[in-house]
């Protein structure tokens, strides 16, 4: 099952009995809410099961994020759990002292294994900082299991902050890993299933599993060779096409831009409550015009390269709320020349494409964003939208943002600065968040 649009998916069932997959190991199955070696289960359906579905005989299996071993006590074997906190660890070796426990520190390489497994552990990471830590977890890995409250309604960014994400968010983030979905259950939480908890927010707990895609093929000799090149010098990395000689991108495909791209859009995206248009301009490869179309009704997407270009029309393909133009944007109207675009491409202005509403617009032209704004002043000071300016992966917007120009013509506007992460700077309209 190759990833379109999660919406589309039929949820499997969680009730099914426990999966047998022939492996050595095994995970117990729990009887709703009886405790297992001291551990109390309160989730109200059986998690063992849940979990053998989810990992389908993978083993053996990495839990990142293990606490005190209350998952781990659902394992006969083939278990590995890591925590970074050292009394957590302590109390999981006392009561389970047959299971591996490891502390882990920041920057320690994780265990080798199977199947990472993440059970109501990344709720607890910051948008900043997911994207590095799954990067380093599921490097090597064949499927990777994640399960939480998967409702952005759920977020608490009190003393005790939690960053329930969507599953959209993680479908997403994964496949851009190279992960595709294999598995998708909701299992109702008996503990949640009731007022006010279940009140405008999903209550179930989300199973997602994932598979690793194969990235490349052998030669004859052994060797890793690189994909096979298409039509017009581009070549497919993962699910997504890519031009060919793009240094930047490898067959061991990753993520289309950068490990913490993502992040930096949904720290943007938490200051726009309005989801109607948006606007991606220097969309490169697709990957946020992707994310952006499951946020709003309508996403127009630029990109001014031609060889990109065809490799984001493919890309774009089955998204059908994203309109992409092969244009520069800037302003004034005519005909540019734009590096790599191989000859002059058209550029036109946002002011002049008599939009009603825009809600968001991620800007990553690469030293033409001066350009963009100017041509948008009109649609800035009457939409209000929120305005993201990206650095690029290659370094090239070096200078300032906060002194430069832009950040003057946004301020003019009574924009204010709403959050720096590393190289992408927000703007937006406090009043209208």
């Amino acid at each position: 099952m190759s990833f379109q649009n999660p919406a589309k998916f039929v949820l499997s069932s969680s009730d099914d009995a426990a999966l047998d997959t022939g492996s050595p190991y095994a995970v117990r199955s729990v009887d709703h809410m009886v405790p297992a070696a001291g551990f109390a289960f309160p989730e109200g359906f059986d998690l063992g099961a849940a979990l053998a579905h989810a990992i389908d005989g993978h083993f053996p299996v990495l839990e990142i994020g293990c606490g005190a071993g209350r998952i781990a006590s659902l394992f006969d074997d083939g278990y590995i759990g890591v925590d970074d906190n050292p009394h957590s660890i302590a109390q999981a070796r006392t009561a389970l002292p047959a299971q591996k426990f490891r502390l882990h520190d920041q920057g320690d390489q994780y265990p080798e294994a199977a199947t990472a497994l993440f059970y109501t552990a990344l709720l607890h990471v910051s948008d900043e900082a997911l994207g590095s830590l799954l990067v380093n977890a599921v490097r090597g890995r064949k499927r990777v299991v994640i399960a939480e409250l998967m409702d952005v309604r759920w977020r608490d960014e009190g003393s005790s902050p939690a960053f329930n994400r969507d599953p959209e968010f993680y479908i997403f983030l994964m496949q851009e890993l190279g992960f595709k979905l294999v598995h998708y259950a909701k299992p109702e939480a008996a503990q949640y299933n009731h007022a006010p908890w279940n009140i405008g927010r999903d209550s179930r707990i989300t199973f997602l599993a994932f598979e690793k895609v194969a990235q490349s093929v052998s030669d004859d000799n052994g060797r890793t060779a690189l994909p096979a090149i298409a039509e017009n010098g581009i070549r497919r990395a993962g699910d997504m096409w890519v031009r060919a000689e793009d240094p930047a991108i490898g067959c061991d495909f990753e993520i289309a831009s950068h490990p913490f791209a993502i992040d930096h859009l949904n720290v943007a995206l938490r200051h726009c409550d309005r989801r109607r248009v948006a606007l991606d301009i220097g969309a490169n490869y697709g990957s946020a015009s992707r994310y952006l179309s499951r946020q709003f009704d309508r996403v127009l997407a630029f990109e001014p390269v031609r060889a990109t270009f065809e490799c984001t029309r493919r890309n774009l393909a089955g998204f059908s709320n994203v309109e992409l133009e092969n244009q520069a944007v800037g302003d004034r109207v005519g005909m540019v020349t734009v590096a790599d675009a191989a000859g002059d491409i058209e550029m036109i202005r946002i002011d002049d494409l008599g939009l009603e509403a825009v809600d968001f617009i991620r800007l990553a032209t690469e030293g033409f964003e001066l350009r963009v704004l100017k041509g948008a002043e009109e649609t800035l000071r009457r939409c209000k939208p929120v305005v993201i300016l990206e650095g690029s992966v290659r370094g090239s917007l070096e200078h300032d943002v906060a002194g430069s120009e832009c950040a003057a013509l946004l301020e003019a506007l009574d924009a204010q600065r709403l959050a720096v992460e590393g190289k992408d700077f927000i703007f937006g309209w406090p009043e209208q968040d």
